[in-house]
Order: C-alpha cells, then sequence, then structure tokens
C-alpha cells in the first residue's frame, strides 16, 4: 500500500485547511478522519468535497461535521482482487483498510490496485450487436441500438472501453441490423485499442446461432454479452471464477425485484387457506445479458441455425455439463425499452 499518512485527518481539522493541504501535497480528493488512537470516525470523498461546496458550507466547518460517518472498508487480509472488484462495483476510488478494531492500517486506490492486475487477456469478447431494438421505435429506425449515445458516447463504445481498460482486446462483434453502421464507426478496432473482427449474420440466428463459426477458432473461455448492456462490473473477476469452478458456462445475474400488487393467498388442496400476504415483493435472480463460455460450450451450437442461450444452457444441462451463476454487484442496466435508455441516460454510475 501507498503512504497512507497522506489521507489523514483530525476530525477538527476545517475543510480550508484540508483543501490547502491536498493543494499542497498534489494529494488525491480523499480524506480519512481518525481519532488519536487511529480508529476511523469517517472518510470525505471527492463527491462529498463538490457536493459540500455547492451547497455552500462554510469553509471553518470541522470535518467532523460534513464526513460520511459509515463509509465502504476492507481488511488487511482481503485479496487485491476481491477488493478491487468490489472498488469497481460500487463506483469508490478509495477505501480505507482497518484491523479487527476498526483501526485504519492502510488505505487503497483503485489506480494502486489496478497496478497489480494489468495482466492482458487473451479470452475473446463476443458482443451481440444484432438486434434490430425495435421496442425503442423510432429511436433505433436509423441508427443500431449499440450506437445510441449514453451520456454523448455510444453503448457499444462504452462496453469496448470497459473491457479495453481491464486488460481485454480481443473482439468479436456480431452484426446485422444497420450492420455497416457498426462496422465503420469501430473499423478493426485499433483507434479504441482492440482488434475486432465482426461476425455477420445474414439471417436471423437467434442470441447465439452465430456463434457456431467460432466453434474450433476459440481455444479458451470467452465472455459474451448482450450488446444494449451496461455496467461497472469488474470482467477479470468473472473470469477468475468460471475457472475456478471449472464450469462450462457461468451465467451471469442480477436480482430484480417483482412486486405484487394483490394480496398472495396460499391454501392446500381443499382450499383451505393456510397464509395470505399482502402485495409482496420478490427478489428473483434474471439473467443479466453477459455469460462465459468454455471453448467446448460452442461446440453444442448447431451449425446454420436458429439458436437462442437458453437453448444452448438446456442442451448442456442436459448433457450433464457445469452451469453455474456469478451474481453481479455492480450498477447493471438492459437497454431494452425507451424508458431504460432514457434511465441509462440520467444515471451516472454506468
Amino acid at each position: 500500500m501507498e503512504d497512507w499518512r497522506k489521507y489523514t485527518y483530525t476530525p477538527d481539522t476545517t475543510l480550508s485547511k484540508m483543501l490547502m493541504r491536498m493543494d499542497a501535497t498534489n494529494a488525491a480528493r480523499f480524506a480519512m478522519v481518525l481519532d488519536q488512537r487511529d480508529q476511523l470516525l469517517g472518510v470525505i470523498t471527492d463527491g462529498d468535497i463538490r457536493r459540500t461546496l455547492v451547497k455552500s458550507v462554510a469553509l471553518d466547518t470541522p470535518l467532523h461535521e460534513v464526513m460520511h460517518r459509515n463509509p465502504v472498508t476492507v481488511v488487511a487480509s482481503e485479496p487485491r482482487m476481491s477488493v478491487l472488484s468490489m472498488m469497481h462495483n460500487n463506483n469508490i476510488l478509495h477505501v480505507p483498510v482497518i484491523d479487527e478494531n476498526k483501526t485504519v492500517v492502510g488505505a487503497w486506490s483503485a489506480y494502486e490496485l489496478q497496478k497489480y492486475f494489468s495482466d492482458v487477456y487473451d479470452n475473446p469478447v463476443i458482443i451481440m450487436a444484432g438486434g434490430m431494438g425495435t421496442r425503442l421505435g423510432e429511436i433505433t429506425k436509423n441508427t443500431p441500438k449499440p450506437l445510441l449515445p449514453v451520456g454523448g458516447v455510444p453503448i457499444l463504445e462504452r462496453i469496448l472501453h470497459s473491457f479495453v481498460s481491464q486488460g481485454f482486446s480481443n473482439f468479436y462483434i456480431t452484426i446485422n441490423y444497420l450492420a455497416e453502421h457498426i462496422s465503420s464507426y469501430f473499423g478493426d478496432g485499433s483507434k479504441f485499442g482492440a482488434e475486432i473482427k465482426y461476425l455477420t449474420e445474414e439471417k436471423r440466428m437467434g442470441t447465439v446461432g452465430v456463434l457456431s463459426r467460432l466453434a474450433g477458432v476459440v481455444d479458451r473461455p470467452c465472455i459474451v454479452m448482450n450488446g444494449d448492456i451496461l455496467t461497472r462490473t469488474f470482467w477479470p473477476s468473472i473470469l477468475a471464477f468460471h475457472e475456478s469452478v471449472s464450469a462450462d458456462v457461468t451465467m451471469v445475474t442480477s436480482r430484480h425485484e417483482v412486486a405484487i400488487p394483490f394480496g398472495v393467498i396460499q391454501s392446500d388442496q381443499v382450499g383451505r387457506v393456510s397464509s395470505i400476504k399482502e402485495k409482496p415483493t420478490y427478489q428473483l435472480q434474471v439473467s443479466a445479458g453477459i455469460n462465459v463460455l468454455s471453448a467446448g460450450a460452442l461446440d453444442y451450437i448447431p451449425e446454420d441455425t436458429f439458436f437462442d442461450m437458453p437453448n444452448l444452457i438446456r442442451v448442456l444441462l442436459d448433457d450433464e455439463k457445469d452451469v453455474f451463476t456469478y451474481e453481479l454487484q455492480s450498477s447493471w442496466i438492459d437497454i431494452g425499452t425507451v424508458e431504460d435508455y432514457q434511465r441509462a441516460n440520467l444515471d451516472g454510475n454506468v
């Protein structure tokens, strides 16, 4: 860990003194507020500083009045990859490291941790970008959904950047609807730090039918995802999980709440009521549109046939192959409707 003492302040330090020290030392805009025994009282992040200044809080305000009192922390024994994955998932740039007594013993920065995992991953990333986006109506009449801007940047470019920034460079993009728009925008991928090959669908092939062309070509686990998904996940952690359990397929999932607007009644075969729940909410595990396929799984996709991912999963299960789930802990948006697209443009975490 880098010199974590540069992040520490006493609770009576004023905002102005903290900001002057940050400027003088060129330190990151992150502060850990400690008591005399080095126990963590709270933190102040760059976002906290900006929000405080916007609210015109007086600069002589002591830090204990503006600090975040329940920050995310990690213990020193936590594996570095797990820490970095958590930070990616929660959009955190710095995290205090504490012992069992809440005594601070260090601090990790995402930049520092990233240097430990600067590996280059040869695993192919396959992005399914051939859909017509019909549920978005007129928005996709002349623009394929993967090229729709979110925060001024096309969805597919955001996806590419998230992978390239984490060490991936080998991409396949499946295209069909307005295919030339996508291929002309991204080209061979060199200007994005990637190598892109295109799989053109001459007809509708389902969500994985076109991937039969990669059987025998791909020789290691590959990440397959829909081209309308935005998430801040840490991709190496998903690959590490897939390989640790020797999965044939790892289905990435997300939690989804379903609210029932009625009273739900349970009864036995003769109609005797055993319970009633008024307007319950259920937590369901849903497919996130992201999967990791081992090379052998591609052999199960029939050639030149319409074939969806659920078909592949069923075939693999019938053949007693190992299919696992990996639940995302990060932000996740599936841009399937106009409302989803509007939400993505308003969400600062994608």
